[in-house]
């Protein structure tokens, strides 16, 4: 199967989406077969407004994924992932939360799916299985050169950030970069607004998605008042976005 997606700067081209990330990622979802397409749909509906592979610097693009709590939010932004490795992403970066056990869950949650999948590497970057030491010079180049596939599970913390910025920065040429910010309403948008100045996460989210020379940035959240609240013209404002429908038998706040 596939569709047509506009990359920026570049021509229209097929988005695969019966890659074998994809495929293997079918065979791991539990869900119903009408919610695992669902996902995918959602995910070609994102990627479809990202820069995927081309020959040429563009602007990064900012979207935004919403779904209610426990709505399916995670499985997701994980097919997004997958459905992103098949269409020439070697590098996903998830901001996995702002404490380590965050950073773990999330990081140990993707590895879950792709366990199978030998041409993928998901590492945490500041959880409490710490895996920074593949940020020094060539590891994560190489890994790309061998065309394999990086999920780096960041801590939402300036200097982790920073560190994982400067190895895009030397490591990565013209590929395209996915930034998948989980629960993108909490200290990504700048929190010192009204004091006039730039809180450090902010500051370290805009450059992270400024170092690639091709890069979709995705907030993902159940809460997008933050998001969407900010001037038009701030660098995270998003440009476009999706609903995550929840799945039948969702039993949410509005239940009860």
């Amino acid at each position: 199967m596939s569709i047509t997606m506009t990359l920026p700067n570049e021509s229209e081209k097929p988005l695969v989406m019966d890659g074998a990330h994809v495929c293997n990622l079918r065979t791991k979802f539990t869900y119903p077969e009408e919610a695992v397409d669902r996902i995918f749909t959602n995910a070609a509906t994102i990627l479809e407004h990202c820069p995927g592979e081309g020959s040429s610097p563009c602007e990064p693009s900012v979207g935004i994924m919403i779904g209610k709590v426990q709505s399916g939010k995670t499985s997701s932004f994980i097919g997004l992932a997958a459905l992103a490795m098949d269409n020439g992403y070697p590098l996903i970066i998830v901001l996995g939360g702002t404490k380590k056990n965050l950073v773990d869950q999330n990081r140990d949650r993707i590895d879950q799916y792709f366990n199978n999948s030998r041409d993928v590497h998901v590492m945490a970057i500041g959880g409490e299985h710490d895996n920074s030491s593949v940020l020094e010079e060539g590891f994560i180049k190489d890994l790309i050169n061998n065309g394999e596939k990086v999920v780096l599970v960041v801590l939402k913390k300036s200097q982790r950030m920073e560190k994982v910025s400067d190895m895009i920065r030397t490591e990565v040429g013209l590929e395209p970069v996915l930034i998948i910010d989980d629960e993108g309403d909490e200290a990504t948008p700048n929190g010192k607004i009204f004091q006039g100045k730039a809180s450090s996460t902010y500051i370290s989210a805009i450059k992270m998605m400024n170092v690639p020379k091709r890069c979709g940035f995705v907030s993902v959240t159940a809460t997008p008042q933050a998001n969407y609240l900010i001037r038009s013209d701030d660098s995270l404002s998003p440009k476009f976005g999706i609903l995550i429908q929840p799945g039948e038998g969702y039993c949410g706040l509005s239940v009860f």
